[in-house]
């Protein structure tokens, strides 16, 4: 996700991301940024790894987790 690697991710790049793993399904713009909201806890604008890590850790599916994890950096 982290596609200019500056260590963080934007919602730009979040939400091509997410847009990639639809593979071209109905994709929702307010999801993605609501979704992006909710883990950006400090309001930086900017997913940090330590962000991204917490927030993923509270999925019940760890294995997609993993997956995104090792992607993200």
């Amino acid at each position: 996700m982290d596609w200019d690697k500056n260590g963080s991710v934007s919602f730009v790049e979040f939400k091509s991301y997410l847009a990639k793993l639809k593979k071209g399904e109905d994709f929702d713009h307010g999801e993605a940024l609501a979704a992006f909201q909710s883990i950006d806890e400090d309001g930086s604008r900017q997913l940090t790894w330590e962000e991204f890590f917490v927030r993923c850790t509270l999925f019940e599916n760890h294995s997609k987790c993993r997956i995104w994890i090792f992607e993200f950096w």
